[in-house]
């Protein structure tokens, strides 16, 4: 087990569900783009450039870099403790696998399933249909099965599942990260800005995930990881204004042209990272007490959010007069409306009913005794 990797956990667990709780705000605002909003019969598109470029530099730009951020904290926290070479893997892999049967596949199989029985019944009534783009539900058995178990309603549930398809194939990445370190994630890398269809799993959760492992059977990543301790919050200034930076020329981008050019979004990505890490201090540690405080929701936010989130969104629309205001008040309004609400459903769950919150949420944010807290000490 690599003691200087325990090590940090143990120094930073704190910092990273913090930070976590911060990406979750933002994976709120890569969903609540309103650029077209589709509707049975009709979408409504806003033409306004400036909204344009408000939308594109949030959801596209800032943003874009929380869901890569969950990807390489779940692959740290992922093997982090994993053993050196030998006999004792297969023990290590076995019991990662029940943990993560218990984390991962009894959320995802729930909520998928929850999902899908909320809009069965919302698409019941006829005058609801008008809210939907897609037609009635096919409750064939392949289909009922394919909803469930690969493409579920909560579409963002494609991370969970995405996580799940790395908990079985762990062994292996372990060992071809161990023997390929740098050379494979630079192949990855490849395939991310090269936008590949992987079919199975997103290119850019495996990158980033393979990163988080990389990271952590490495000392030396700790040692850089540690390192803003000693650049004080210059280097964190520095990182934070190129992610704005590139955030900026995102939006700019996103104005002119559809799709994205290359290598745009994947640069705001990286200053992105390492503007959640090393800019912490800048950011984050003004409201560190607040972002604590909330860090036991995150993992029920993301699971919940969508189609919540959407229908907020939409009902803003049916609701209000087609005008370069009404997205902005929908794309503003539509998370923060969704988070107070999620937040009070988590806040009674959690605090009445222990259990059913633990269930839910694969035991994330229950009030645990070490070691389990670090185990489950993010989104993973």
């Amino acid at each position: 087990m690599p003691a200087h990797a325990v090590n940090f956990v143990t120094r930073r667990s704190s910092r990273i569900s913090a930070i976590g709780f911060a990406a979750m705000v933002l994976v709120f605002f890569v969903h609540t783009n309103n650029l077209r909003v589709n509707f049975r019969d009709h979408s409504v598109i806003t033409g306004s450039p400036a909204v344009r470029f408000i939308e594109n530099a949030l959801s596209c730009g800032i943003a874009s870099a929380a869901v890569p951020w969950f990807f390489v904290v779940s692959g740290f926290l992922f093997f982090y403790d994993a053993p050196e070479r030998g006999t004792a893997e297969m023990s290590w892999f076995n019991g990662k696998l029940r943990r993560r049967l218990q984390s991962l596949v009894v959320p995802y199989l729930i909520w998928s399933s929850f999902y899908f029985g909320v809009l069965t019944l919302l698409k019941m009534p006829a005058e609801a249909t008008h809210f939907f783009k897609s037609g009635d539900i096919d409750f064939s058995p392949t289909a009922v099965l394919q909803r469930v178990f690969v493409d579920p309603v909560p579409y963002q549930l494609w991370f969970v599942r995405d996580l799940i398809v790395y908990t079985l194939l762990s062994p292996l990445i372990l060992a071809v990260v161990r023997r390929a370190g740098l050379w494979w994630l630079a192949a990855l890398a490849l395939l991310w800005v090269g936008r590949t269809n992987l079919v199975v799993v997103s290119p850019e959760g495996l990158l980033f995930f393979c990163a988080g492992c990389w990271m952590a059977i490495n000392p030396a990543s700790i040692r850089y990881l540690e390192s803003d301790r000693l650049a004080g919050n210059r280097r964190g200034l520095l990182w934070c204004g190129l992610w704005i930076g590139l955030a900026l020329a995102v939006g700019v981008c996103g104005t002119l042209w559809d799709p994205l050019p290359p290598l745009v979004r994947e640069l705001d990505v990286l200053a992105g990272l390492m503007a959640l890490w090393f800019g912490f201090p800048v950011w984050g540690q003004p409201i560190r007490p607040l972002l604590l405080r909330l860090a036991p929701y995150t993992f029920f936010l993301y699971v919940a959010h969508e189609p919540i989130l959407t229908i907020f969104k939409k009902l803003a629309f049916a609701s209000l007069e087609p005008a370069p205001s009404t997205h902005l008040i929908a794309y503003f309004g539509a998370p923060a409306v969704t988070a107070v609400v999620l937040l009070c459903v988590g806040s009674l769950l959690r605090d009445r009913l222990p259990r059913w919150y633990g269930v839910l949420t694969g035991w994330r944010g229950v009030r645990l005794e070490e070691p389990q807290r670090l185990q489950r000490a993010s989104i993973s």
